[in-house]
C-alpha cells in the first residue's frame, strides 16, 4: 500500500522550504541590485561631493558666526563703556569670556590655562566696572 498522506506532506515542506530559501535570495539579490544602482546615481549626481562642500561650507559658516559673536560682544562692551552702562559692559564682557571658555573640543587642561589667561587679561576691567572676575565654572 502506498501512503498518500506521508507523499503530500512531504512535498509541502520541501515547497515552504524553496519558496522561503527563494525569498530570501531573491531579497538578498535586490538588495545588492539597489545598492549597486544607488552607488552609480550617487557617483553620477555628484552627491558625495555635494555634502562634502555643503559640510565645509556649514563649518566655515559656524567659524565665521563665532566670530561675529565675539566681535559683537566686544562692540557693545566699548559703547556699553562709553555711555557709562555698567550693567551692560558686564554683560558683555561675561559673554566673550565664557564664549571663549566654551568652546567645544577644548580639554579640560587647556580650558583651566585658558581661564588663567583670561583672568589676568581682563580682571582689571572688571574691576573698573565694580565687578569680579567671575569663578571658574566647570
Amino acid at each position: 500500500m502506498f501512503n498518500y498522506t506521508f507523499i503530500l506532506l512531504q512535498a509541502a515542506n520541501s515547497s515552504v522550504g524553496d519558496l522561503i530559501s527563494g525569498l530570501l535570495l531573491g531579497s538578498f539579490v535586490l538588495i545588492i541590485i539597489f545598492l549597486i544602482i544607488r552607488s552609480v546615481v550617487l557617483w553620477y549626481w555628484k552627491v558625495n561631493v555635494i555634502v562634502r562642500n555643503q559640510e565645509e561650507q556649514t563649518q566655515l559658516l559656524s567659524q565665521i558666526f563665532e566670530q561675529a559673536g565675539r566681535r559683537d560682544a566686544r562692540i557693545n562692551y566699548y559703547k556699553a563703556v562709553a555711555n557709562g552702562d555698567k550693567q551692560q559692559a558686564y554683560d558683555s564682557m561675561l559673554h566673550f569670556v565664557f564664549h571663549d571658555l566654551t568652546v567645544p573640543g577644548i580639554k579640560e587642561e587647556d580650558r583651566r590655562a585658558k581661564y588663567e589667561n583670561l583672568k589676568t587679561q581682563y580682571s582689571a576691567k572688571f574691576k573698573e566696572l565694580g565687578y569680579e572676575f567671575p569663578q571658574y565654572p566647570f
